[in-house]
């Protein structure tokens, strides 16, 4: 069996998935949170490990036995499947989270009423409200959920690991043009 460059780059897909769930995967403010510090990252991490392995048993085929590579392939695609799955969820949900803030911040700057105190001391009494509100702005952005690079790593390695397993099922023989 031939080494194919399409093997090697399922084993660096693999490899970026497994980096992708240890690394960042959304911030607040300073605080960033790996894949692995909740399940999620670990079921990532095991598709990733499947990619690997899948990609090895075809670079050295010797490596597997012949009869373990059709498991090992049907295991890979479904690791692959379910860490797809937790990336979307994570990144929906962290999406569902950031515009449920974005509401909560616009509503508490529509509530503002001019008081007594806005007819005595007039222009400097607006600009301090701007001030305030534009703190109030800048601290809000601060405080919003953010996806991380380890995330979006995670998401395409996953793609192109998924990509690569499905092409890699075509012989080169095959092709769609009649």
């Amino acid at each position: 069996m031939q080494q194919r460059p399409i093997d090697f780059a399922l084993l660096g897909a693999g490899v970026l998935t497994v980096i992708g769930s240890i690394s960042p995967w959304f911030s607040i403010l300073i605080l960033n949170v790996a894949g692995t510090d909740t399940w999620w990252g670990f079921v990532t991490i095991v598709s990733g490990v499947l990619v690997i392995a899948s990609a090895a048993a075809r670079i050295w085929p010797k490596l597997i036995q012949a009869h373990l590579r059709k498991g090992l392939q049907a295991a890979t695609v479904v690791g692959v499947a379910a860490a797809l799955a937790t990336v979307s969820y994570v990144g929906l949900r962290l999406t569902e989270v950031s515009r449920d803030f974005d509401d909560s911040t616009s509503q508490t700057e529509a509530t503002t009423e001019t008081t007594v105190a806005d007819d005595i001391f007039g222009e400097f009494a607006t600009d301090l409200e701007d001030s305030l509100n534009e703190f109030s702005n800048s601290l809000a952005e601060a405080f919003k959920p953010r996806l991380a690079s380890g995330w979006y790593i995670t998401l395409v390695s996953s793609l192109g690991s998924l990509g690569l397993l499905l092409r890699r099922g075509r012989r080169p023989d095959q092709s769609s043009v009649a």
